[in-house]
């Protein structure tokens, strides 16, 4: 089953993670894109504390969201 946090009416941009062997997939809503951030940061704690994983690899479509220089911290 797909676990979510709902898009709601304020929320224009959909950002979904989905964990290649585990198959769990969550999808959060975003209102500006500069929180993607903040949703990857959340997803990652999700991934830890629920599936006791780590974040090993990121694999995007090459839209550019992930090139922030605060990602490489």
């Amino acid at each position: 089953p797909l676990s979510s946090h709902l898009r709601t009416a304020s929320s224009m941009w959909p950002c979904s993670f989905l964990d290649d062997h585990t198959r769990f997939a969550i999808i959060y809503g975003m209102k500006d894109k500069a929180e993607l951030l903040d949703k990857l940061r959340a997803y990652r704690t999700l991934m830890e504390k629920q599936h006791a994983a780590q974040l090993k690899c990121l694999m995007s479509d090459n839209g550019g969201e992930y090139t922030s220089k605060a990602l490489e911290a």
